[in-house]
């Protein structure tokens, strides 16, 4: 299996993810360019508005654009991610400064926690307790992608999903503040 692994890997051309890995201002691919625009933004908004965000809907519309967008305009495509910084933690913090910033810490140890916990029942073959509780936890896991990767927007399907997960760990499953403070060895 290893074998076939390693043979079909080495027949396979990643020039197209190699080229998006190129973190720089050299580089000419979008998707990299709209990605290394949001963080550079969000750097730019907390400096100008002293840490306190623009508000809510306005990343985008208040704020410096940077060289990133810049180069984005001048390649010919204007205003490319401008309102959504290409990740959800780009608009997120530069709308609602420090207070996203420390609700991103949040989710972050919350993250660690249930991720640590789902290892822990599927590494020791435990049978979860409900399924329920189970698919939260995994939307709760996979909406870091949203965060730190790519996303257009606060209302979209995944944070629709979120918000649920949310609400079902709030309302529904109180075991979840005994289950994330397990002690995983």
């Amino acid at each position: 299996m290893i074998c076939l692994s390693i043979i079909i890997l080495s027949t396979l051309d990643l020039s197209y993810y190699s080229e998006r890995l190129s973190f720089s201002i050299d580089s000419d691919n979008i998707s990299t360019l709209a990605f290394l625009s949001g963080w550079e933004r969000i750097f730019l908004t907390l400096r100008e508005h002293r840490w306190l965000g623009v508000g809510f809907q306005q990343f985008g519309f208040i704020g410096e654009q940077g060289s990133f967008m810049e180069k984005l305009n001048l390649m010919g495509f204007m205003n490319l991610n401008s309102t959504d910084g290409s990740f959800l933690a780009s608009k997120f913090i530069g709308e609602f400064g420090i207070l996203a910033f420390i609700a991103l810490l949040f989710y972050l140890k919350y993250f660690i926690n249930i991720y640590l916990n789902l290892r822990h029942i599927f590494k020791n073959n435990i049978s979860p307790q409900g399924s329920k509780s189970i698919f939260f936890q995994c939307v709760f896991l996979m909406y870091v992608i949203n965060l730190f990767i790519r996303e257009t927007g606060y209302f979209t399907s995944s944070g629709f999903m979120f918000l649920l997960a949310l609400i079902w760990f709030k309302f529904y499953d109180v075991r979840i503040n005994r289950t994330l403070s397990l002690d995983i060895k």
